[in-house]
C-alpha cells in the first residue's frame, strides 16, 4: 500500500463524514459511539492554496484515542 492509498482512504472518510453530516446523520466513534467533533486546520503547503487538514476526534475522555483514524460506519 503507497502512501497515496492511505490519503485517498482519508479523504474519502472525511467525504463520507462530510455527507452523513449534512443528511443530519451524525458520524459516530467506532469505540465508544459517541458523536465525533471534526476540527480543521490550514497547513502551509509549497503550492499558493494551502491545504486544509481535517480530523475527527472522540470528545469522550474514557474512550482510547490513540489518535488512529476513525473508521466511518457504512450505511
Amino acid at each position: 500500500m503507497t502512501g497515496n492509498d492511505g490519503d485517498s482512504d482519508h479523504v474519502t472518510r472525511i467525504l463520507h463524514a462530510a455527507t452523513q453530516g449534512r443528511e443530519g446523520k451524525a458520524v459516530l466513534c467506532d469505540r465508544c459511539d459517541m458523536p465525533l467533533i471534526f476540527t480543521g486546520r490550514e497547513r502551509a503547503t509549497s503550492v499558493q492554496t494551502p491545504m486544509v487538514v481535517i480530523t475527527g476526534h472522540c470528545p469522550n475522555a474514557e474512550c482510547s484515542d490513540d489518535g488512529s483514524p476513525h473508521r466511518h460506519p457504512e450505511e
